[in-house]
């Protein structure tokens, strides 16, 4: 479509849109046709989802380039979404330098933009970093949210960070956000990936609600640390408080009956998945495909290979070994 035919607000509109449907790379593609038309002007809105669809494919160069054309129009320090998206956009490419840079020029800190440096470390692995910004938060005054600890603990949960996840739970307490179920989600991930399972089980029991995803963080660990009949026990349970499986459980419960030789149980999973409409999910039928083979039932097997509607490497692979 000529860019000549089309004001700003339909070029900001496509942005948008496209950043709504979470498709980034024709966020920056519409953004460089956009460039084409001199006429044409970024919304802030449209610069938001720029920034954020940098973030999301990790493309420093771009984010850079809209950094400046920020500057050139300054709109630094004087939109607070504008000024969050700029340092989630460095902070998720891992350039801590120039985020830390853009953080501190700006001449009030909320909890958001905290959070915002405080996940961008988690999600690195660096966990010291996320503290001294946690530290140094709390030391400014701002009040802290649940978002705030779940990013911590999962800072802690990256580096198996033991005694600091400890100390950071018995503060969660403290404060009385124990009961929250996203924090106690997180609770139960960093002690499961810290390799303390009875402690995360326990802190799951505690939960006075518990949703797939609290069971599906303890699952997930169980089996990859070659708990299978635990994963399956913990399952049972999880249907007893008739909470439905998705994709991520299935994959768990299919390792686990793999790992246990448990064929019976693996068709009856089997089975609700199919009902789930789960069975062309690659992963999950990756997951299948190798329950089946390790079971000897390659005949089986071949026919959920050939039912998926994608295959790559590892559905390959799993059919050939």
């Amino acid at each position: 479509v000529s860019s000549t035919t089309h004001e700003c607000s339909s070029w900001n509109s496509l942005i948008i849109g496209y950043h709504k449907l979470g498709e980034s790379r024709h966020v920056l593609s519409v953004y460089h046709e956009m460039q084409e038309d001199a006429s044409a002007q970024l919304s802030g809105y449209a610069l938001v989802a720029l920034l954020k669809a940098c973030a999301l494919l990790k493309d420093l160069e771009q984010g850079m380039e809209l950094h400046q054309l920020l500057l050139e129009r300054g709109l630094v320090r004087r939109n607070i979404f504008i000024d969050g998206s700029l340092v989630d956009m460095y902070a998720k490419c891992g350039a801590f330098v120039k985020a830390e840079l853009v953080f501190h020029e700006l001449a009030e800190h909320d909890v958001v933009l905290w959070n915002t440096l405080i996940s961008g470390y988690a999600e690195h692995g660096r966990t010291k970093d996320a503290m001294r910004c946690f530290t140094e938060m709390l030391r400014t005054g701002i009040s802290w949210n649940a978002v705030t600890f779940i990013c911590i603990l999962k800072a802690c949960g990256n580096v198996a960070a033991k005694v600091k996840g400890n100390e950071i739970h018995a503060y969660i307490v403290r404060k009385g956000l124990d009961h929250d179920c996203e924090v106690g989600n997180a609770l139960v991930d960093m002690y499961a990936k810290c390799g303390m399972l009875l402690t995360a089980e326990r802190v799951l029991h505690k939960l006075p609600f518990r949703d797939v995803v609290s069971w599906n963080t303890l699952l997930a660990r169980y089996v990859e640390q070659g708990y299978g009949r635990k994963t399956l026990d913990h399952f049972e349970k999880m249907q007893q408080e008739r909470i439905s499986l998705n994709s991520i459980t299935s994959v768990s419960i299919l390792k686990a009956c793999s790992s246990e030789g448990d064929i019976i149980s693996g068709h009856a999973i089997h089975a609700e998945i199919a009902k789930k409409g789960f069975e062309g999910d690659l992963l999950v039928g990756s997951t299948l495909i190798d329950m089946y083979s390790k079971f000897g039932l390659l005949r089986t097997a071949r026919g959920l290979f050939d039912k998926l509607k994608a295959r790559d490497s590892v559905s390959w692979t799993t059919l050939l070994s």
